[in-house]
C-alpha cells in the first residue's frame, strides 16, 4: 500500500512539473538572402518569452560595412515592444537578435493567435 501511495504521489508530482514547464516552439522563414528564426516560450496559451534572430546576406541587402548594418539594427530598436537588438557583423553576413520586452509579453496576444499569424506570414514550425 505504501508503494502504491508513493507511486501516485510521484506520478502527480511529475504531471504537475510537466504542466508548469515552459514549452519552446521554433518558427523559421527563409527568403532570398535572409533567414529568420523565432523562438517562443509558452505555458499553455500564455507567451513567456520571444526571441527573434535574423541572418542576412550583406551583399543581397546592400550592406557593405558595419555602419550600414548598424543602421538596420537602429531601425529595429525603435519599437518599445522590443528589447535592444544585438548585432554580429562579418563581411559575409549580419546577424541581428532581439527579444520581446516584458511590456509586449504582458500586453501581448495568446500563443494560439501568434502561432496562426506566424504561419500566415510564411513561417514554418520546426
Amino acid at each position: 500500500m505504501k508503494k502504491v501511495i508513493t507511486g501516485v504521489i510521484l506520478t502527480i508530482g511529475l504531471v504537475l512539473v510537466g504542466c508548469s514547464s515552459v514549452k519552446t516552439e521554433v518558427f523559421t522563414q527563409v527568403m532570398t538572402g535572409m533567414k529568420a528564426e523565432v523562438k517562443i516560450g509558452h505555458k499553455k496559451d500564455t507567451i513567456e518569452s520571444m526571441e527573434m534572430t535574423i541572418k542576412f546576406d550583406n551583399e543581397a541587402f546592400g550592406i557593405d560595412d558595419k555602419e550600414a548594418a548598424q543602421e538596420v539594427v537602429d531601425t529595429m530598436n525603435k519599437p518599445e515592444e522590443l528589447e535592444k537588438a544585438s548585432m554580429d557583423y562579418n563581411n559575409k553576413e549580419t546577424t541581428i537578435t532581439f527579444k520581446a520586452s516584458d511590456k509586449m509579453l504582458k500586453d501581448g496576444e495568446s500563443y494560439t493567435d501568434v502561432e496562426k499569424e506566424m504561419k500566415d506570414q510564411g513561417f514554418k514550425k520546426k
